[in-house]
């Protein structure tokens, strides 16, 4: 798993961006009780590292990953390519930039058929975005926008690709007038049709989503009006409903991942519960072959790390904790 960049805190100073790149391997059972006791995060230090940066995209293509855009001191809109393997960033440059996208933060981007897919976000002038963006990977240029009037404008949603049939999904996020948003659209990358879906059953931005299953997973986030929604819903059958609430800290402006044998791996953002504490907690529980891991750094800009086990079936209350604590 590999992390970049991001927004740092220490102490009382002002957060800052941050351009490191820290991986954690993730091979090994997560959910072994000597997991993080055993596991440590590396840092990957080359020359020509992107500018320090937040809020920003990026996708995972023929063991390189794509940095999109972000926020530093102003907007961003460039592209880096980082080789996994050489341990190398290159600065990529488009044959074409007539439809490149403007500086933006808090968009998504999705990888599919050596394409990203650039959605949303918010520019320097305040204003969102519903347009899509694409930028052929291999041939190192972007194509032309698709404009999608039906859509409203938003960011910091998510973006949920089957990548089987070519359906993404755009999840909720806030609009320019700082109003969270419940709507849901599928667009079809292959003809770019667009379809609405059943709304979310609380609007949303800041959150985390994953697909496993074939089903959508959507957790955490916060309305602007209460304080920050916790639990996960379940996309199934074209239709929501909540699961039962998870025993985690509610959490917004985050990040996720899936693995195949532990499920859904929620990290880092911001949490208003003990915004003052500095202690890492971790919780371990298991019952019957069942597992939860949870890691929670409580300030306003943590170094959370959260692995939900998505099953309908969650019944936390029957969970023996164990507590201890872990330097990340």
């Amino acid at each position: 798993m590999f992390v970049f960049g991001g927004s740092n805190k220490y102490d009382n100073s002002k957060p800052q961006p941050t351009n490191q790149l820290q991986q954690l391997e993730l091979r090994t059972d997560i959910f072994n009780a000597n997991f993080l006791e055993t596991k440590k995060w590396l840092e990957h230090t080359s020359e020509n590292a992107p500018a320090p940066r937040c809020f920003h995209s990026m996708v995972f293509h023929n063991f390189n990953l794509i940095i999109f855009g972000g926020q530093a001191n102003t907007l961003l809109n460039d592209l880096h390519e980082y080789d996994i393997v050489a341990q190398t960033w290159t600065k990529l440059a488009s044959s074409s930039n007539e439809w490149l996208p403007t500086p933006r933060y808090g968009h998504t981007a999705t990888l599919w058929k050596d394409k990203m897919f650039i959605f949303g976000g918010c520019d320097n002038n305040g204003f969102c975005s519903s347009d899509l963006f694409t930028f052929d990977i291999v041939a190192r240029r972007w194509l032309p926008v698709q404009h999608f009037p039906i859509i409203e404008e938003r960011y910091h949603h998510t973006a949920e690709l089957f990548s089987d049939n070519g359906q993404l999904y755009i999840i909720g996020g806030c609009n320019n007038k700082k109003q969270a948003l419940s709507t849901v659209f599928e667009i079809n990358l292959n003809n770019f049709s667009v379809r609405k879906c059943e709304p979310l059953p609380q609007a949303r931005y800041g959150h985390v989503s994953c697909i496993t299953d074939g089903n959508i997973y959507v957790y955490g986030g916060s309305d602007f009006v209460h304080d920050l929604t916790g639990g996960v819903m379940l996309l199934d059958g074209g239709e929501w409903y909540a699961t039962q609430t998870t025993p985690f800290n509610d959490n917004y402006v985050h990040a996720c991942i899936v693995s195949s044998s532990t499920g859904e791996l929620v990290i880092g953002g911001t949490t208003m519960i003990a915004p003052q504490a500095t202690k890492v907690e971790i919780q371990y529980a298991d019952e019957l072959g069942d597992a939860i891991l949870v890691i929670m750094m409580y300030l306003p800009a943590t170094d959370l790390v959260s692995v939900i086990q998505t099953s309908k079936s969650w019944d936390f209350t029957k969970y023996a904790k164990r507590m201890f604590t872990h330097n990340l």
